[in-house]
Formats: structure tokens, C-alpha cells, sequence
């Protein structure tokens, strides 16, 4: 089956499960929000979802730091 994560079209094998998809990954669930066609889900909620073909996944990471500014305040 297909499903598109972050604008991306990937081939899964089904059945699965947001949470297996992100275990499979490799994400630390912690670290990570989810957007399932078009709605944030709540991550107790990831293994009751199976995704299904046409799914949209959007998958954020959170990181700290950020990008480098030149300009200092001043």
C-alpha cells in the first residue's frame, strides 16, 4: 500500500499502525508529533490507528538549538 509522509510517497506493508510505522523509523515517539490526514494525533492514540492506502503522514521532529543568526542583539 501507499501512503505520502511528509509530502513523499512511501510503499508500506499492511497492517500498521502510526506506532509501528514510527518504531520502524527508528523515532524516539518522544521526539515526534503526529499529523494524520490533516489532524494531529495524540500519541496514546498512534497504535489504535492502522493507516490505510492514500494516508497522509506528516512527521515533525522536535531539535533543539536553531539556526545561527548574525545579527546579535544589541
Amino acid at each position: 500500500m501507499e501512503i505520502t509522509v511528509n509530502g513523499e510517497i512511501e510503499e508500506v506493508v499492511s497492517p500498521l499502525s502510526i506506532q509501528k510505522y514510527i518504531e520502524n523509523k527508528g523515532q524516539d515517539p518522544e521526539k515526534v508529533v503526529v499529523e494524520y490526514n490533516g489532524n494531529i494525533v495524540k500519541q496514546k492514540q498512534w497504535s489504535a490507528i492502522e493507516l490505510q492506502d492514500g494516508d497522509k503522514l506528516e512527521v515533525l521532529k522536535f531539535m533543539g538549538g536553531g539556526a545561527y543568526n548574525d545579527r546579535r542583539l544589541r
